[in-house]
C-alpha cells in the first residue's frame, strides 16, 4: 500500500492552524477575565488602604476627642505652607510612626517664605515631602512623577464647593467633616456614621498641566459664581493635582460634592480669585476602578459607590449633619 505523503502534510498543517486558531481564541476569551480578576485584587488592596485611614482616623478622635483638621495654617505661610493636614496627623495611627515622625510639624511643610519667624528657603522637611506612602497610592494607579510622592485618597468638605468656613457664597459654609481648620467630632456626625462621607479617590496627574486626567482648571471668579459648573467649562488654564498628600486644599486633599463620582465635567476647578488659596472648588471624586469609587463612611467602613448615583444621595452622603436619611440601595 502507497500514501500520499503530501496529502497528509497538508491535513497536518491544516489541523495545525485549526489548533493555533482555537489558542487565539482562548487567549482572546481569558485575557479579559484575567485583567478583570487583576483589577478586582487591586480595587481589594484599595479598599484595604481607605480601610487602613479610616482605623487612622477613629484611633485618632479616640485619643484626642476629634478627628484631624483640614488644614492648619501658618500665620505667615498661607495655605501652601500649613504645618498639618489629616494625612500626615494620623500617619501615628496607622502604624506609621517612622513617616510621622520625619515631619518636623512647627514648619511649614515647603521652603519657608519671606516674613516668617525663620530664615526664608528654610526647608527642613524636604526629605518628609519626596517620601511616597503606600497606604495613600492606589495599586491601580500609576505612579506619580518624581519628585511627587503621589496621593490617591482624598478627605471630603462637604456637599458644596467651599472648602473654608471664612470665604463661601449663599450660606453654604463646608458642611463635611474636613475643611481648613475644621475641629470635627464623631459625636457631630448626627447623619450616622454609617451614611458620612470622610474619604475618597482622586486620579493622580502626569504633572504635565496639560488637561490630563487629574489635571484642574484654574479660574478667577467671584464666590457665587462658584455655585454653578458654567465657569468651570470651556477653560485652558491647567494645573496638577493630587500629587502631594501634604498640601491642604482643593489641589493636594480635599474634594467635595459638587460633581458625582467620576464626573469631572471634564475636568475639575478651582478658583484661586481669593488669592492663591486654594479652597474653592468643583472637584469629583475620580478612581482608576470601572464604575465607581470607594468611599470610606465614618464607621471606617469602605463602599463602592457606583458612578451613577444621583446627585441628592450623593451629596447627602457628604454632609455630616444635614438630616438626609440616605438608603443604602440608593449607593
Amino acid at each position: 500500500m502507497r500514501f500520499n505523503h503530501t496529502r497528509m502534510r497538508g491535513f497536518t498543517l491544516i489541523e495545525l492552524l485549526v489548533v493555533i486558531a482555537i489558542i487565539g481564541v482562548l487567549i482572546a476569551l481569558l485575557l479579559p477575565a484575567v485583567q478583570a480578576a487583576r483589577e478586582a485584587a487591586r480595587r481589594s488592596q484599595c479598599t484595604n488602604n481607605l480601610k487602613q485611614i479610616g482605623l487612622g482616623l477613629l484611633n485618632y478622635e479616640g485619643a484626642l476627642g476629634t478627628l484631624p483638621a483640614g488644614a492648619i495654617d501658618t500665620p505667615c505661610g498661607g495655605f501652601f505652607w500649613a504645618t498639618s493636614w489629616p494625612h500626615q496627623l494620623v500617619l501615628a495611627q496607622m502604624e506609621q510612626t517612622l513617616m510621622y515622625n520625619v515631619w518636623n510639624f512647627s514648619i511649614p511643610s515647603f521652603p519657608v517664605p519671606a516674613g516668617c519667624p525663620f530664615p526664608a528657603g528654610y526647608d527642613p522637611n524636604a526629605t518628609a515631602r519626596s517620601l511616597r506612602i503606600s497606604t495613600y497610592i492606589c495599586p491601580s494607579a500609576s505612579p506619580a512623577q518624581p519628585p511627587y510622592p503621589g496621593n490617591n485618597y482624598v478627605a471630603c468638605t462637604g456637599s458644596g464647593p467651599y472648602g473654608t468656613q471664612f470665604e463661601y457664597a449663599a450660606n453654604l459654609p463646608p458642611n463635611g467633616a474636613f475643611f481648613h481648620r475644621s475641629t470635627t467630632r464623631l459625636a457631630q456626625i448626627t447623619d450616622g456614621l454609617s451614611q458620612t462621607a470622610l474619604f475618597s479617590e482622586e486620579l493622580v496627574s502626569d504633572g504635565q498641566n496639560a488637561g490630563h486626567k487629574g489635571d484642574v482648571i484654574l479660574i478667577s471668579i467671584n464666590l457665587a459664581q462658584m455655585l454653578t459648573d458654567a465657569p468651570c467649562n470651556n477653560q485652558t488654564s491647567y494645573y496638577s493635582q493630587s500629587n502631594w498628600f501634604y498640601l491642604s486644599h482643593y489641589l493636594g486633599n480635599f474634594y467635595n460634592h459638587t460633581r458625582t463620582p467620576n464626573n469631572g465635567m471634564p475636568l475639575n476647578c478651582i478658583n484661586t480669585n481669593q488669592g492663591w488659596n486654594p479652597l474653592q472648588g468643583r472637584i469629583a471624586a475620580q478612581s482608576y476602578h470601572p464604575g465607581g469609587v470607594n468611599v470610606l463612611l465614618g464607621d471606617g467602613s469602605v463602599r463602592f459607590v457606583k458612578s451613577s448615583i444621583a446627585t441628592v444621595p450623593w451629596q447627602s452622603l457628604a454632609s455630616i449633619n444635614g438630616g438626609e436619611v440616605v438608603v443604602a440601595d440608593q449607593f
